[in-house]
């Protein structure tokens, strides 16, 4: 039996995939950035070391690459390591950064896509992955 993918799947899969792409793109151009003075006196500013920002965004970026196209072929795995992942990385912004209203935006899209990754229509949807391979 096919599963039917409710939108909000494929609409949070594709923002998830495309900001994998986009945020892979800017850690290419980050070593130019770093060697610039402002970025410098913003790392100051947050407390952040920019090469363990570029770490890290590389390894997320990677990982919500994968989980995207997880999520599209509706496996649950995905659902539940970029809801897990994104989730650590919102509380750890809000634990570490000195800018808290610049996590603001996180936490309202974390909010948002945990509600409509966990919805009925969702949640029967990753639920058919499991039925198939079984």
């Amino acid at each position: 039996m096919d599963k039917i993918r409710p939108k909000s799947v494929t609409i949070i899969s594709w923002i998830i995939i495309a900001l994998g792409c986009i945020t892979l793109l800017n850690v290419v151009r980050m070593p130019a950035i770093l060697s610039k003075p402002e970025y410098q006196k913003l790392a100051d500013v947050t407390g952040q070391s920019l090469r363990i920002a570029m770490l890290l965004s590389s390894v997320y970026a990677a990982l919500f690459l994968v989980c995207g196209v997880a999520m599209l072929k509706g496996f649950n795995w995905g659902r539940l390591v970029y809801l897990w992942c994104y989730g650590v990385m919102v509380v750890l912004n809000i634990a570490f950064s000195r800018l808290s209203l610049l996590v603001l935006p996180s936490v309202v899209v974390f909010v948002t896509f945990l509600f409509f990754l966990t919805r009925p229509a969702a949640n029967e949807f990753f639920s058919k992955s499991k039925e198939s391979e079984e």
